[in-house]
């Protein structure tokens, strides 16, 4: 509808699927990371997620992120200790 008519968009977080929208996007494989670097530094040893649900890139990005971390730690999550839901 925007791009359409030659409203500029602007989209912040998720990934363009139409490839004609500028976007703006965090690293959410980085910010995964650092969320268990955070939780490492304070000496925790065992680890669950609650994620957004398994279908959208970020959820898996983050999972991503935060299970590299881990394993660089020596550590591996027990996947039953895994939810992936949704945002609400």
């Amino acid at each position: 509808m925007f791009v359409e008519r030659s409203i500029p968009v602007v989209l912040a977080i998720r990934s363009n699927q139409r490839g004609n929208v500028t976007v703006i996007e965090s690293d959410n494989v980085m910010a995964g990371r650092e969320a268990a670097r955070h939780l490492l530094s304070l000496g925790h040893k065992s680890f669950g997620a609650i994620l957004g649900p398994q279908d959208t890139s970020t959820a898996q990005s983050r999972y991503q992120g935060f299970q590299e971390q881990l394993e660089a730690s020596g550590i591996v999550m027990d996947p039953s200790r895994v939810i992936w839901g949704t945002y609400t």
